[in-house]
């Protein structure tokens, strides 16, 4: 089932009670307006209603957190991120704040530094993180939804 399709009837969305729910739902209006369609459950009709398809879902593109980061520089966001799952926040900074300087072509690893900072309490420093990763690419949709939050 589509989250965006539930029941009018039910009057409130399965998604308004976390934050990641939130950020899906952001996510999924930002590429509605990026393509020009609509999104189901939101009004629309005809085909248009249809929730849009993106790039991303195709098997040959890469997910956004992969994008651009190769060598040494993904090993390292990948180190970053099992960091952070373990709760190891300082050993994540680090690992994502190195990946970032391996690939500064990368948005990813600034958006998941900012993550981290943002964890920790630094809101300030995470938005910097995230106005860093659009800076190097605009239309990365995880920082534009996590700035949005923040």
């Amino acid at each position: 089932m589509n989250v965006l399709s539930w029941p009018r009837t039910l009057g409130r969305s399965p998604l308004r009670s976390s934050r990641a729910g939130v950020v899906a739902l952001l996510m999924t209006l930002l590429s509605a307006a990026a393509t020009g369609g609509a999104v189901a459950g939101c009004g629309g009709k005809g085909k248009g209603a249809e929730a849009p398809t993106s790039s991303a879902a195709s098997p040959t593109a890469k997910k956004p957190d992969e994008a651009g980061l190769e060598g040494s520089a993904k090993g390292l966001y990948e180190k970053g991120w099992e960091a952070y799952r373990k709760g190891e926040l300082a050993e994540a900074a680090a690992a994502f704040n190195e990946a970032a300087s391996k690939s500064p072509q990368a948005a990813a690893p600034r958006h998941a530094l900012g993550l981290v900072l943002e964890a920790q309490g630094n809101t300030a420093a995470a938005q910097e993180q995230y106005r860093a990763a659009l800076g190097v690419q605009p239309d990365f949709e995880p920082a534009i939804g996590s700035y949005a939050m923040s």
